[in-house]
C-alpha cells in the first residue's frame, strides 16, 4: 500500500540497520533516551544498550538506530533522522518534518493502553471519518480543505494536486466511506468506496483542533 500523506512509513517499516556505526561516546546522547509523542496514539520509545540505539514505534518491532553526530540519530536504509533539542525531537524524511514532545513513560503507557483498548473494541477514532468526507467533499469542488490539515500535510497535497483532483475525477462520485479498523500503530483504516473504484484510507486522531496530522490512501488522493 502507498502511503501518500507523510506517515512515518519510515519508521513504521523500517528494515534493520545493518551499516557499521562510527566511533561515537555513547554517552552523549543518553540525555535524550525516554519516550516522544508523534500523534495522539503514537509514541516512540528510545533506549541505549551499551554502545547501541534503539527505537521501537507504538505497535511496532524496536529498530536499531545509529548516532550522526551528539544530537542525531539516524537508520540504515532508511532516509529518517532524528534530532534532538531539550524538549523535544524533530523526524526529518527528506524535506518533511515533524515535531515529537518529549513526555514521561507513565503518560505513554496510560495512551497506548487506550490504543488497546481501541484496537480490542474496533473503535474509531472521533472525527476521523468526518473528517475523511469533507477532505472528499473539498477536492470534488476543487478547492481542498487545507484549513484543517497540519501544514506537512497540507504541503503534500499541494505537491500532487493536479494527480489528486485528476484521480477524484475519475473515480466518480463518492458512495459510502466504511470504517474497518484500528491499525497497530493507531491509524483508523476505512474502506471509501467511489462510482468507479474503491480505496482504502488510513488517518491518526486528530488534533486536539480537529486537524489533520497524518492520513494516507491506496493511491494518491
Amino acid at each position: 500500500m502507498r502511503l501518500i500523506q507523510f506517515c512515518l512509513v519510515a519508521l513504521l517499516f523500517l528494515p534493520a540497520a545493518s551499516q557499521a556505526q562510527a566511533p561515537f561516546n555513547p554517552a552523549d546522547l543518553d540525555k535524550y533516551m525516554g519516550v516522544y509523542q508523534v500523534t495522539p496514539a503514537m509514541f516512540l520509545w528510545l533506549r541505549r544498550d551499551g554502545d547501541r540505539y534503539f527505537v521501537r514505534p507504538t505497535g511496532q518491532q524496536e529498530h536499531e538506530a545509529i548516532p550522526k553526530s551528539a544530537t542525531v540519530l539516524a537508520f540504515a536504509e532508511a532516509p529518517t533522522e532524528l534530532t534532538f533539542g531539550d524538549t523535544e525531537m524533530l523526524l526529518r524524511n527528506g524535506n518533511l518534518e515533524r515535531h515529537a514532545a518529549r513526555v514521561t513513560a507513565e503518560f505513554a503507557r496510560t495512551m497506548e493502553d487506550a490504543l488497546a483498548r481501541r484496537i480490542k473494541d474496533n473503535q474509531p477514532s472521533p472525527g476521523t471519518e468526518a473528517s475523511l468526507r469533507r477532505y472528499i467533499e473539498s477536492l470534488e469542488k476543487g478547492a481542498p480543505n487545507y484549513d484543517e490539515m497540519e501544514p506537512f500535510v497540507a504541503t503534500k497535497v499541494r505537491t500532487q494536486l493536479t494527480e489528486i483532483l485528476a484521480n477524484i475525477k475519475r473515480l466518480g462520485e463518492l458512495k459510502t466511506v466504511t470504517f474497518k479498523s484500528v491499525s497497530p500503530e493507531g491509524m483508523d483504516i476505512y474502506d471509501i468506496e467511489f462510482e468507479h473504484g474503491r480505496v482504502e484510507a488510513r488517518m491518526a486522531p486528530l488534533t486536539p483542533e480537529g486537524r489533520v496530522q497524518l492520513r494516507g490512501f491506496s493511491q494518491p488522493l
